[in-house]
């Protein structure tokens, strides 16, 4: 598919947006686009004030009113040099990228991320015209604007999205576990400022949900009514919306390429052997750190199981239960050994 010039700033490459909330498996799912030699990734790219003119969780009726914003953002993100947005580990061949261009994009990466880590601001040169690629396809991942999918995929047309669900117990466990870590620079489980944002969508306004209760529960109830309204509020947005599937992290984890074959070719994206070699070299690892990419994707997975205590678990699935998502995850699934047959892609 040949990109179109609509004018003299913008070309309209397919984008595939993946979308989920965070510790949920995105970057992993996320590089096996990446690894394609046909891609360009755009990591977290709407980190910061780039889209702070958006809500955060817009109703869907103020999806015409806020597409223009979305127009810009998606025309702009080849622009971008950002080292966290395209210089994401690890880094993959492309094959509009080759020779000396290729080695000048790495020494430009190196040189960027070297530059970043002391606090300097270096960008990433792409070392190629991004318009003269015909058949690229740019893949942006977020873990901040789920909220936002339905507005993004109403405005943009040349395009494909993604849902990726975590086990809720699995998303939270990960959270707490980052919060006793401190991994984050202010407790997810006490962002009541996003707390009251979730309180004005629908899913939140039905369940006549306020911060009184919020703050009364347990952190683990808390972060379940968080994945319950975003991932309801994701769900119904994109739901009768063409080009649009949502997908269970822990499937893709017990089939990686069934699962990615899948996906690529849900996104009119063909099969490439860089990706085989992507799953394999990243799933064979025993790795444990926060934030590795490679690592025993199943594992790591259902570590909570063993990470949660019992009445923790119970706090999520009492909440999880009050919703429909229940049944995505249905109490006593065997996950991991029946895993596939439960819940397989779904195109909504």
């Amino acid at each position: 598919m040949s990109p179109k010039t609509h004018n003299s700033q913008r070309v309209d490459h397919p984008l595939v947006l993946l979308m989920g909330l965070p510790r949920s498996g995105t970057t992993w799912i996320a590089k096996m686009f990446d690894s394609h030699p046909d891609t360009v990734y755009c990591h977290e790219a709407d980190r910061g004030v780039i889209l702070r003119s958006m809500p955060l969780a817009p109703d869907i009726s103020e999806a015409e009113a806020l597409a223009p914003i979305a127009q810009t953002f998606a025309d702009n993100l080849l622009k971008i040099r950002d080292p966290h947005v395209v210089g994401s580990q690890p880094q993959f061949h492309k094959g509009y990228r080759t020779g000396i261009a290729a080695a000048l994009h790495q020494l430009s990466t190196v040189s960027a991320k070297a530059a970043s880590a002391v606090g300097w601001k270096w960008p990433i040169l792409p070392m190629v015209n991004y318009d003269n690629v015909p058949n690229l396809r740019v893949i942006w991942k977020s873990v901040i604007s789920i909220g936002r999918v339905g507005v993004f995929v109403r405005a943009l047309k040349n395009r494909h999205a993604i849902v990726l669900l975590r086990h809720p117990c699995g998303h939270v466990a990960s959270l707490l576990r980052g919060e006793a870590e401190h991994k984050f620079p202010f407790p997810p489980s006490e962002d009541y400022r996003l707390f009251e944002i979730l309180l004005n969508t629908r899913p939140a306004r039905e369940r006549k949900l306020t911060v009184d209760y919020l703050t009364s529960i347990h952190p683990a109830e808390r972060l379940a009514w968080r994945w319950v309204i975003m991932y309801e509020k994701a769900l119904r947005d994109i739901q009768g919306v063409e080009g649009c599937m949502s997908i269970r992290y822990e499937d893709v984890c017990a089939r990686p390429e069934l699962h990615a074959k899948e996906m690529f070719e849900f996104c009119s994206l063909p099969w490439a052997s860089a990706t085989s070699n992507f799953l394999k070299s990243s799933t064979a690892s025993e790795k444990k750190k926060y934030y590795a990419v490679v690592k025993n994707p199943l594992k790591s997975a259902m570590r909570w199981q063993s990470d949660l205590s019992a009445d923790d678990i119970d706090r999520i699935y009492r909440v999880v239960q009050e919703s429909d998502l229940g049944k995505l995850y249905p109490r006593g699934e065997k996950l991991g050994e029946q895993v596939d047959s439960a819940a397989p892609a779904k195109t909504v």
